[in-house]
């Protein structure tokens, strides 16, 4: 059987509920929490990456939003120091809203 991570309001049970309706169900663990995350950050990256237009290309990117920061909070991090950290590397390394490409590899 597979497990696929859904937004908490799809489901039709609460999230304290402990067994399963509808095909709905708790994570069993952190482990299972922070393993089904990785997965939805790859799946919302991918649906991101196949976005056409700003209106898709936005809702995919609140999905991503979304898992990454959750993701981050549950392994223990702290969204502020990733933010700072985002702000620090654009300020020392650039950014990528300049479009610069490098080409690698045999000719």
């Amino acid at each position: 059987m597979s497990a696929k991570l859904v937004r908490s309001k799809v489901g039709t049970i609460p999230l304290q509920f402990e067994r399963v309706k509808d095909g709905f169900r708790p994570v069993r663990d952190e482990a299972e929490h922070l393993k089904l995350l990785r997965r939805k950050i790859l799946e919302e990256s991918t649906e991101l990456y196949d976005a056409i237009g700003v209106d898709e290309i936005e809702e995919e990117s609140a999905d991503l939003l979304e898992a990454v920061m959750t993701y981050v909070v549950l392994a223990g991090g702290s969204l502020d120091r990733v933010e700072r950290m985002a702000e620090d590397k654009r300020h020392e390394r650039g950014g990528f809203s300049p479009g610069l490409v490098w080409e690698y590899g045999q000719e």
